[in-house]
């Protein structure tokens, strides 16, 4: 999802990264002919990212670690691969920068979350799609903006523009409906909260929206590491062979206008 999302990805070769924001910009003027120019008060910030640990460890027996064909054992990698990555995503979103977690998107202070004033949550009608883009600012450059939310979510979404409109959406799939409705692309995601409450509302959904160039992405040493070992501990007593992945990463965003999240959307 995050490839697909297109944030900006990161290889630090340094254990702390500092990476440079604007947090206030040049300004251009109109000025006379043989006048000066004002000066602009152009500030600057700096993003500190240091690496947190994501893991996994399972164990096979020595004998079938043994005699496995790379087939076998390209399943368990990939297995193990798709577990750290979908730890990380799920720490990206919504970390809390403790329990060696990053500080994820929905707990980044200054992201706009004011979008949810139903008592029992919000329907994602076209208006409050169209509010909720509106909260971000589209003021930076090289723009990718996306939606990002729990498929039961988007299937909501298609519903409501296949009632406002069955005709035209009788030849329609889905997924244009919702890209329709939104104005914008969307991904759909597990990771992505579909089980919150609010008064008597029940299976709310939290939707992002926002520019994911602004979103970085840092991956220390080239990303996920798999490691395999018989040796010491409980493989040696039991005869087994330990595969372990580990990921340092880390995430942080740019310009926290450029994100808004809607925290309590109704779905299917």
């Amino acid at each position: 999802p995050l490839n697909d999302l297109g944030v900006l990805e990161v290889n630090p070769k340094c254990e702390t990264l500092k990476f440079p924001k604007v947090t206030q910009g040049s300004s251009g003027y109109w000025v006379g002919q043989g006048t000066g120019i004002p000066e602009s008060d152009m500030k600057f910030g700096l993003i500190s990212m240091t690496p947190k640990t994501v893991a996994s460890l399972l164990y096979v027996t020595k004998p079938m670690a043994d005699i496995m064909d790379q087939s076998y054992v390209t399943v368990i990698e990939n297995d193990i691969a798709n577990a750290l990555a979908a730890t990380q995503f799920q720490g990206f979103l919504y970390g809390n920068g403790s329990d060696n977690t990053p500080i994820g998107l929905a707990n980044i202070p200054g992201i706009d979350k004011t979008l949810a004033t139903g008592a029992d949550g919000d329907s994602p009608t076209k208006a409050f799609l169209r509010q909720l883009r509106a909260k971000v600012n589209q003021k930076y450059y090289n723009g990718n903006f996306k939606m990002l939310g729990n498929k039961n979510l988007f299937f909501e979404i298609a519903s409501l523009v296949a009632t406002a409109a069955p005709d035209a959406a009788a030849a329609m799939k889905d997924e244009i409906l919702v890209d329709n409705a939104c104005g914008v692309p969307f991904l759909s995601s597990g990771i992505a909260l579909a089980n919150k409450a609010k008064g008597n509302g029940t299976s709310l959904a939290d939707l992002f929206y926002g520019n994911w160039n602004s979103f970085i992405m840092a991956n220390w040493l080239g990303g996920i590491t798999i490691e395999r070992t018989d040796v010491g501990g409980k493989a040696f007593e039991a005869n087994l062979t330990g595969i372990r992945a580990t990921m340092n990463t880390d995430c942080a965003v740019r310009h926290t206008d450029e994100f808004a999240i809607a925290p309590f959307v109704k779905t299917i």
